[in-house]
C-alpha cells in the first residue's frame, strides 16, 4: 500500500532577525503576483481606516494611486519576503475571490500561510480555510468570510490584542522556521 502525506502546514525555513517585532498597525500585507491573477478586492479596495499593503513594485495601474494602498517591492528571495513583511507590521493576509480558486484553497495548505507565520505577521484567512482552527485555537491570526469582515476586525483591534497574538505567532512559527512539519514525516 502507498504512503499518503497530508502536510497540512508549510515550513518556511527563512533566516530573519527576530529581535524586532512586527509593529501594530492597521495594515493589511497581501504577498502575491498582481500580475499573474486577477483580484478584485485590490482594485475595489476602499477602506480609509485600514491600509492594503501588497508586494509588488509600483507600476502604473489603474488603482495605484489610492492614499491607503502600499507597495512592497517585489521579492525572488524568502529570506528578504520575510523581513520586508515583518517590518511592515499588520497582518497578512491569504485571499482568493474566484470561487474555484476558493474552493480550492479550502483543500490546500498554501505556502503563503508559511511565509507569513515565519515573518511573525498574524494571518488572515477564510474560515474555510483547512488550517483556520489551528489559527483561532493557537491565536495566529483571525477567520473571516469576507474583506470586509477582515477590515472591520482589524479596525477593532487592540494593541495588546494584537501583541499578544505576535507573541503567539512567534512561538508557532519556530517550528516553521526550522522544518518541523516536514521533518515530522
Amino acid at each position: 500500500m502507498a504512503k499518503v502525506v497530508i502536510q497540512r502546514m508549510w515550513d518556511s525555513p527563512v533566516d530573519i532577525d527576530l529581535i524586532p517585532k512586527p509593529k501594530f498597525r492597521k495594515r493589511i500585507n497581501f504577498a502575491t503576483s498582481i500580475i499573474s491573477f486577477i483580484y478584485p478586492f485590490i482594485y475595489n479596495w476602499n477602506s480609509d481606516r485600514i491600509e492594503l499593503a501588497i508586494t509588488a513594485e509600483p507600476e502604473q495601474y489603474i488603482w495605484e494611486n489610492k492614499k491607503d494602498m502600499h507597495f512592497l517591492g517585489w521579492y525572488n528571495n524568502q529570506n528578504l519576503l520575510a523581513t520586508t513583511l515583518r517590518e511592515s507590521g499588520g497582518f497578512g493576509l491569504l485571499w482568493r475571490d474566484d470561487p474555484i480558486w476558493k474552493e480550492y484553497m479550502k483543500l490546500n495548505a498554501c505556502c503563503k500561510l508559511g511565509t507569513y507565520l515565519s515573518a511573525g505577521l498574524p494571518v488572515i484567512v477564510q474560515s474555510s480555510h483547512p488550517e483556520a482552527e489551528v489559527i483561532r485555537q493557537k491565536n495566529l491570526g483571525i477567520t473571516v468570510n469576507s474583506i470586509e469582515e477582515a477590515i472591520e476586525k482589524v479596525e477593532r483591534i487592540k494593541p495588546d490584542e494584537y501583541n499578544q497574538m505576535v507573541q503567539d505567532v512567534d512561538m508557532f512559527s519556530y517550528l516553521i522556521r526550522n522544518g518541523y512539519f516536514t521533518k515530522k514525516y
